[in-house]
């Protein structure tokens, strides 16, 4: 039996189909089939939900008087120049600077707030040293961990980079790529950039 093309059949159309169809050159029969026959894209996996946090992070540098600012986080605190504080430590070794309407210090008239040498001393920080800020609105607080609080909390980076994959595919899954063995171990040289750094302002 030869075989024959069939030409398509205009199944169903409304005006404003046969108009676009006719504009673009392509006859209605042939196009109602080409539609019909595309592909549809796969559905993408939804995104991970992430947890709200009511707090905000940002980083600063001590100067040389021991001095941070950071407008913006400041200002999410309500702190303007004036704004009476409070500076301790609390659970050992962590900086607090809290608003008291009766506070000993206060933010000077360049939005910056001095840290005692006591109180940086006794946290270990070091002059220019480069430290994570936690803003607590709620408090009107601020919270300030070295870097190296950082390399407590948050996953391995060499795990999560020999761990990567193609977005989609099944953790484990075989894509034909060298990968790391899950060891924080390089190839015998030493980088000098390895998590911790070992020096914890990391800023000379």
């Amino acid at each position: 039996m030869s075989e024959r093309i069939i030409p398509g059949i205009d199944l169903v159309r409304t005006p404003s189909d046969r108009s676009i169809s006719g504009a673009a050159g392509v006859s209605p029969g042939v196009r109602d089939i080409l539609v019909r026959r595309a592909d549809t894209p796969d559905a993408l996996p939804l995104a991970s939900s992430r947890r709200r946090h009511l707090r905000t992070y940002s980083m600063a540098i001590f100067d040389h008087r021991g001095r941070l600012v950071d407008r913006a986080l400041f200002g999410k605190l309500r702190w303007i120049p004036g704004t009476r504080l409070d500076i301790g430590v609390s659970g050992g070794q962590t900086l607090v600077v809290r608003h008291s309407p009766f506070g000993r210090h206060a933010v000077n008239k360049r939005h910056m707030v001095l840290i005692p040498a006591r109180t940086r001393r006794w946290c270990g920080f070091r002059d220019r040293e480069r430290v994570l800020l936690v803003a607590v609105p709620a408090l009107s607080a601020l919270v300030v961990h070295g870097l190296d609080r950082l390399d407590d909390l948050l996953p391995d980076p060499f795990r999560l980079v020999s761990g990567m994959r193609e977005q989609g595919t099944a953790p484990g899954a075989d894509d034909g790529h060298d990968t790391h063995d899950g060891h924080d171990t390089h190839d015998g040289h030493d980088t000098g950039d390895t998590a911790g750094g070992g020096d914890r302002d990391g800023d000379g």
